[in-house]
């Protein structure tokens, strides 16, 4: 409860005071008010299934997704990062002072060349 309370604003902490002596149940309670005040907390998706038509409701956590796609996106900088240097020789800072459009059209220029060998 404590730490509950280290993330509340001032003006919400007497609330959360309230609802945890009045509650038996204070955890499933602040699960609700927390999913009624930002529902990506518990974001689910309804879906439907094309083969028999049944419905179902699937949790789908945004931040392991969000976070995927991050590292996913620090991967293939990664991977343009050692491209263009070992292609151009550049260094990591010279290749980060390039747009992203133009990263790509160099990559774009070094597979065409490697595809003409």
């Amino acid at each position: 409860m404590a730490m509950v309370q280290t993330l509340l604003m001032v003006e919400q902490r007497a609330g959360f005071e309230v609802v945890c002596s009045q509650e038996t149940h204070w955890l499933q309670r602040l699960n609700q008010v927390m999913e009624d005040l930002d529902p990506l907390v518990n974001f689910s998706l309804q879906v439907i299934c094309p083969y028999c038509g049944t419905e179902n409701l699937q949790d789908f956590d945004l931040g392991a997704w969000a976070l995927q796609q991050l590292e996913q996106a620090q991967q293939q900088l990664l991977i343009t990062v050692h491209r263009l240097a070992s292609y151009y020789h550049w260094s990591e800072a010279e290749i980060f002072a390039i747009p992203p459009w133009r990263r790509s059209r160099y990559l774009a220029l070094i597979e065409r060349e490697e595809n003409y060998r």
